[in-house]
């Protein structure tokens, strides 16, 4: 076997081992505490609910976190009056009185150790006001905390008011106070359907359904007239349990009575989309005109489904209480750009193994496709749970809050090409939002270049990145293709035009990082990966750019203005450093990665000539495998997400490399694929 196809074997595996594929998950959510807003920060008014707190009084918040190994959450705090924050008991913020007057953020770090940890907010009450947002500082991050209660359901306990601030702050404590929490169930499932769905016409049909654990056989008996499915067939009451688990549907049609059902048999009765624990034994749907309609309610249990009060989702019966999905995965399952480029890597890892080792060619395919199909069946519910929720999503929070070229470009690029050849789920829906926004929605310049405009991460407007060619190229030449949409071709070729004149620098041949145009200046500081990403992008354009196209000369000639100035920059080893033009920064593999793939496309079609890059190729790729990759498949060397700075010691010194980071994965993958060429 060769020595690529050792490499490219251990880094894919040892991902796709590390994160297998995993369902999404289901909590209770009750909509009325404490929840996160359109901003995904939780917003405390406790004007609303308490609004007769006495002058001088404090509330507490009290949340959780569960993480499987230490972490630092940045946290921003927007007070309307004073606030302390406590974690495990220790102060770790406070607001100032400058930030309470003017409503001013206030970054707070969160430490957090393995396992569950507790977060409280002492709130004060004031003649200016009573209550705070508080959580993540970003905006679309999709962290979120969960109640104090024994099983898992997202948001905030909300203490009634104290006249004194508590003297420490531990569980214990906490206890002692009253606290705002969800009700208990009603559990009397004789007027379940009335009380869920009051408005409902004679006639109407609802469905409860849920998961029976029998030890020894039992009869199951209705005391009402509903429709009994056991383990999908319809049977009629009393009906023989046998040993073991069984799934049941219960249908009823709403009379002039009472709308629900009583049963009774030897078993117990768990809820099957919640949990193990959660006290709700039933999850329920409708109104329904029709039984049919009903019954097809199990077949699809992750899609939102036409009711009689419009599109909806499974209730619990609980006031204001619903089941809702959370992708609880650290990877898999998520659409993120730099996920995006890790399929894209296992992709062409795929292909280009399937006659050298055709059974891990499957494996990946199988896990592609196990992938896609997760992702791509739940955005109707994502897009449901927004309307329905307030806007902050747990899954596909990227794409529901839709305001940048990172949050669709890369990922949608990816899965059209997958697509290619392997069998998802249909998949227009997201295909179009990513074109609209990339077409229409994403902010420009009067010349029709990309910018950064107007999204929820305030800091990024105003500014230009090199970063967003590989968030837009790559995707606009495939869904040229895909729409058969000849513009959107000379769209991506207009934009290394737009890029090049605010981000070139024609003395080192190579891009800044970032132009900002509040300061009317690029930042002039080569960041790796960020010249990674136009150089790649370009080898993208380039295979399917016609010749004739207009911009294909002035795009072919910035590509080997750039690739020679990219060669002069790889150290005796092969690889690129983190600020390209410091030799002292440190070695990073996924701009090693993408200016290796890209000179090996180059020579392969031409766009480049020479031994001095053949060289340059097979370093870059021997680097890759024996400085980066270590003997166990883990990814060593790539840089953490970034931010931007008009400083190089931020990108040295801050940016520091991450094992195993998502943002090299695939890129590493492509360059090793590449590499095979030569």
């Amino acid at each position: 076997m060769k020595e690529n196809d050792d490499a490219r074997i251990l880094l894919a595996t040892t991902f796709m081992g590390n994160n297998p594929p995993h369902p999404y998950t289901y909590h209770p959510y009750w909509t009325e505490g404490i929840t996160r807003g359109k901003d995904y920060r939780y917003h405390a008014d406790l004007g609303k609910f308490f609004p007769s707190a006495p002058a001088i009084s404090v509330c507490y918040l009290w949340g959780q976190y569960e993480t499987e190994a230490p972490v630092t959450l940045q946290a921003t705090l927007i007070p309307e009056s004073p606030v302390q924050v406590f974690v495990n008991g220790n102060q770790v913020g406070e607001t100032t009185v400058q930030a309470e007057r003017f409503s001013s953020p206030v970054t707070v770090m969160l430490p957090m150790k393995k396992g569950k940890n507790d977060i409280v907010l002492a709130i004060e009450h004031t003649a200016h006001g009573f209550g705070c947002a508080f959580g993540t500082w970003v905006g679309k991050l999709d962290y979120w905390f969960s109640l104090p209660l024994k099983w898992k359901e997202e948001g905030l306990a909300v203490s009634h008011p104290v006249e004194k601030k508590l003297t420490e702050i531990s569980p214990a404590s906490l206890r002692t106070l009253e606290w705002l929490l969800p009700p208990a169930s009603d559990e009397d499932t004789k007027e379940v359907f009335s009380r869920l769905y009051p408005d409902a016409k004679e006639g109407s049909v609802a469905l409860a359904t849920t998961s029976l654990s029998v030890g020894r056989e039992t009869t199951l008996k209705s005391e009402s007239d509903a429709i009994l499915v056991l383990d999908g067939k319809k049977v009629t009451s009393p009906a023989t349990l046998r040993v073991g688990c069984h799934s049941l549907s219960i249908i009823a049609i709403k009379g002039k009575g009472s709308w629900g059902f009583n049963l009774h048999g030897h078993y117990k009765a768990s809820n099957p989309m919640l949990a193990e624990g959660s006290p709700f034994d039933f999850c329920y749907a409708g109104p329904f005109e029709t039984v049919r309609q009903a019954e097809t309610r199990t077949a699809e249990p992750m899609k939102p489904f036409m009711t009689e009060e419009g599109l909806s989702y499974w209730k619990l019966d609980r006031k204001g209480s619903w089941v809702r999905m959370y992708n609880e995965n650290p990877l898999f399952g998520h659409w993120s750009y730099p996920l995006g480029v890790t399929l894209y890597g296992l992709c062409l890892t795929e292909r280009s193994m399937r006659v050298s080792a055709p059974r891990f060619a499957k494996r990946i395919h199988d896990y592609l496709n196990a992938y896609l199909a997760l992702t791509i069946s739940t955005y109707p519910y994502a897009l449901w749970d927004k309307q329905k929720f307030g806007g902050a999503t747990a899954v596909h929070h990227l794409m529901t809050s839709l305001d940048s070229l990172d949050d669709c470009g890369s990922f949608c690029s990816t899965l059209l090409e997958i697509a290619k050849d392997h069998e998802i789920p249909p998949y227009d829906a997201l295909v179009k939002a990513a074109a609209r926004h990339i077409l229409h929605g994403q902010a420009r310049l009067s010349d029709g270049t990309f910018f950064r405009k107007k999204q929820m991460h305030s800091f990024h407007n105003g500014t230009m990145w090199a970063d967003d060619l590989y968030m837009s190229v790559p995707f606009l030449t495939r869904y040229a293709s895909y729409a058969h949409d000849k513009k959107a071709l000379e769209d991506a070729g207009r934009q290394f035009i737009g890029f090049k004149k605010r981000l070139y620098m024609p003395e080192e041949q190579i891009f800044s990082h970032v132009y900002d145009f509040n300061r009317g200046f690029q930042t002039g500081i080569p960041w790796g990966r960020g010249n990674g990403w136009v150089l790649f992008s370009m080898s993208e354009l380039l295979t399917v750019l016609p010749k004739k196209d207009p911009s294909y000369r002035k795009v072919l000639e910035l590509f080997q203005s750039m690739a020679e100035g990219v060669s002069k920059l790889q150290d005796e080893q092969g690889s690129w450093h983190q600020v390209l033009t410091m030799g002292d920064s440190y070695s990073e593999a996924s701009c090693t990665a993408m200016f290796t793939a890209s000179c090996v496309r180059g020579l392969r079609n031409g766009w480049i000539t020479g031994d001095i890059y053949k060289s340059e190729a097979l370093k870059g790729a021997a680097a890759l495998r024996r400085k980066f990759i270590d003997s166990e498949g883990h990814l060593h060397g790539v840089c953490r997400g970034s931010e931007f700075s008009l400083s190089p010691y931020y990108y040295a010194e801050r940016l520091l490399p991450r094992l195993d980071d998502p943002h090299g994965i695939g890129i590493v993958l492509i360059a090793l694929n590449e590499a095979d060429n030569l």
